[in-house]
């Protein structure tokens, strides 16, 4: 396909899971309207990555970018619920095998980073092993290991894509995924800022079920909305950003500014400080990388720059602003959510999120320190004292959980030191890699784009988990395979 058949594919996409999110909430009010739309999605899934696979691992990156935990749509059977997750991945890894079959070549297995995967994959294995022998339970271990399965779509990537016009669909695909995805943000955020009671709870509701994200009243006046998906909109913006910054070397088109301030926009709506953290830390890094790569022109750039990212602040808090405060009354008057920002990101006590998570510490490090070297494998425990209002309703405040908000002490937790380290080899070897291929890459905004919110997604690792979910090892993923097709083939 070439380039040109691509210029409606982002309204397309964007029209249909517009059409798929109507269709989620009539699935979720009725269970065998979602069942049966979920087995649709998996058959369509399946024809399409068995006759392209490029569009068979768009649609997964898609559903990842709007569907957080994967429950949009899940198949209701008295055996058990399967999230719609589960069965794209089955689809797209069938129209993986397929393409090895038609090809008689297993394009991943020449990659540089193969032989660090298969380190990792015995790793996991091994702590799988581990669990199951430590008395975890099999159902307990497998459901923390599981997400670590999307490790396996890096065969489906390598397979898929391999030239630039291989891209384009899946860039495409995803940028209206993005797009969509912040657009029920701010379409979350205007309902739950502005008291409409009567839909608010169904709303609620929805949102909760589907794990598509957390809504939280902070004020009368505002609400946060956060999805997990939102370090994807990160990704996003850092792409967007660094096209931007390197295509548009004199003037930046309108549209551009707005739809990159809108995706600032829903991050700070997210009031994730975690996110906010890792995204200062990239834009940390990017100023080191100009200076390293492009010394002569360092501070052209800079200022280039600060010349877009301007524009997109003052629009981002304009609109934050707007949506608060529209329709304008005397009574609501007008409400600026900078100093709500600014106290959140100073804030990290007496709170009952940051409570817990510090509660968490002593416990998570006391079980770490039983079996530091080779961990206690997956599906390991650790009880702990919460503030969460709904925990103390529920039992007092203890609670016992195998998932932990300190990811990287998660993964010391259960892989120990030894599968820590191979993970963080395996990481490394990824960024370095990527790093290389920046200065003769001929993506070199996508390049820098994914790489920077790669490290984003490291950074927020540290208090929010993203590592050992399906989230974060795409975006691992997506890196790697970015770094390995240079120079790109037209």
């Amino acid at each position: 396909m070439k380039p040109a058949q691509h210029k409606h594919l982002f309204a397309i996409t964007f029209g249909c899971i517009v059409f798929l999110e109507l269709l989620s909430f009539l699935g979720w009010q009725y269970p065998v309207v979602g069942s049966t739309i979920t087995l649709l999605l998996w058959l369509l899934t399946a024809y399409v990555a068995i006759k392209d696979l490029r569009f068979g691992v768009a649609i997964i990156l898609a559903e990842l970018i709007i569907g957080s935990h994967g429950l949009l749509f899940s198949f209701a059977s008295s055996y058990a619920t399967i999230p719609l997750r589960y069965g794209l991945f089955a689809a797209v890894m069938l129209g993986t095998i397929v393409s090895i079959y038609k090809e008689r070549k297993i394009h991943f297995g020449a990659s540089r980073f193969f032989l660090p995967y298969l380190a990792l994959l015995v790793v996991l294995g091994l702590a799988t092993i581990h669990g199951i022998l430590q008395g975890h339970g099999i159902a307990a271990t497998v459901s923390d290991a599981n997400a670590f399965a999307f490790l396996l779509l890096a065969f489906p990537l390598w397979q898929a894509v391999r030239s630039t016009n291989d891209l384009n669909p899946i860039v495409h695909i995803a940028a209206a995924a993005g797009v969509a995805s912040i657009l029920k943000v701010h379409l979350l955020f205007y309902t739950f800022s502005h008291g409409f009671a009567e839909i608010q709870g169904t709303l609620y509701r929805w949102v909760r079920d589907t794990r598509i994200g957390e809504i939280t009243i902070i004020t009368d006046e505002f609400a946060r909305i956060f999805f997990a998906s939102h370090i994807t909109t990160i990704v996003l913006f850092f792409i967007g950003y660094m096209s931007a910054l390197f295509y548009a070397k004199k003037r930046v088109s309108a549209a551009s500014l707005y739809v990159l301030s809108f995706f600032f926009s829903s991050i700070l709506i997210s009031l994730s400080r975690s996110n906010w953290l890792g995204m200062t830390v990239a834009a940390l890094v990017f100023l080191v990388t100009v200076i390293i790569i492009h010394p002569r022109t360092c501070m052209s750039i800079v200022r280039h720059g600060i010349r877009i990212g301007v524009p997109i602040i003052l629009i981002a808090f304009a609109s934050i602003t707007l949506l608060l405060s529209f329709p304008f009354s005397s009574s609501r008057g007008i409400v600026s959510p900078l100093a709500l920002f600014t106290e959140r990101a100073q804030t990290i006590h007496n709170e009952a999120a940051a409570n817990s998570r510090w509660q968490l510490l002593p416990p998570l490090w006391n079980e770490i320190k039983k079996t530091p070297v080779i961990g206690a494998g997956f599906g390991q425990t650790v009880t702990y004292i919460s503030q969460d209002p709904k925990v103390i309703a529920r039992t007092g405040g203890t609670y016992t959980t195998t998932t932990f908000e300190w990811g990287y002490f998660d993964l010391w937790l259960k892989l120990g030191a030894l599968g820590l380290g191979i993970y963080l080899l395996f990481i490394l070897k990824i960024l370095i890699q990527t790093s290389k291929t920046l200065t003769t890459s001929s993506a070199y905004p996508l390049q820098l784009g994914i790489l920077l919110g790669c490290i984003a997604m490291i950074v927020t690792h540290m208090f929010s988990p993203y590592l050992n979910h399906p989230l974060g090892i795409t975006i691992l993923l997506c890196t790697a395979m970015l770094s390995e097709m240079n120079p790109l083939k037209a």
